[in-house]
């Protein structure tokens, strides 16, 4: 996923608090620790990113 690519301007505890997503969950993310997140986490990132999910995932 490119979450972190995406999030450029915004710390990792400040934006899985806006994103409502688990702080370690999004240091997984962005690590590939978590090669398949659930789509519900997917939603939320994008939402918070103002994205679409597509961006998120190419």
């Amino acid at each position: 996923m490119r979450a972190k690519e995406t999030r450029e301007t915004c710390s990792q505890e400040k934006f899985d608090r806006e994103a409502s997503i688990f702080y370690n969950t999004l240091i997984k993310i962005e690590r590939n620790g978590i090669k398949n997140p659930r789509i519900g986490t997917v939603i939320k990132l994008a939402d918070a990113l103002e994205v679409s999910i597509d961006k998120l995932v190419r």
